[in-house]
């Protein structure tokens, strides 16, 4: 989560978009661009839903791991501190995050199996 927060920051500061001005209710400082909320949400709640899928394949894990970090997305456009374009790719940031850790997960599961296996061998 420690990534997604930094690479948050990161985007934000390069993007430096202001956050809506008219109907808030609520009041935010900082950037808008991408949404924290739906980055670092997205990024937390799928990769927590993946962890528990392959613990106990139940497909709608995988429907929450979604349902969740799109439901805090639409609160902040309805609270008024982002524009729909900002949970968007905050979405999308968060997806593409997990989808690296899923990638980095498996390669150190499949070398973990490989070692494991490696130790019953007779040498």
């Amino acid at each position: 989560m420690g990534i997604s927060y930094g690479l948050n920051l990161g985007l934000k500061s390069a993007f430096g978009r202001e956050r809506p001005l008219e109907n808030r209710l609520l009041e935010e400082d900082g950037f808008s661009f991408p949404s924290g909320n739906a980055m670092v949400g997205t990024t937390f709640y799928l990769f927590a839903a993946f962890l528990l899928y392959q613990r106990f394949q139940k497909s709608w894990i995988l429907w929450l791991g979604v349902l969740l970090p799109f439901l805090l997305s639409l609160s902040r456009v309805y609270v008024g501190v982002h524009y729909p374009s900002d949970i968007l790719a905050g979405f999308s940031f968060g997806m593409a995050l997990c989808l690296g850790l899923i990638v980095v997960y498996k390669s150190l599961n499949n070398r973990g199996t490989k070692i494991q296996k490696n130790k019953n061998t007779a040498v």
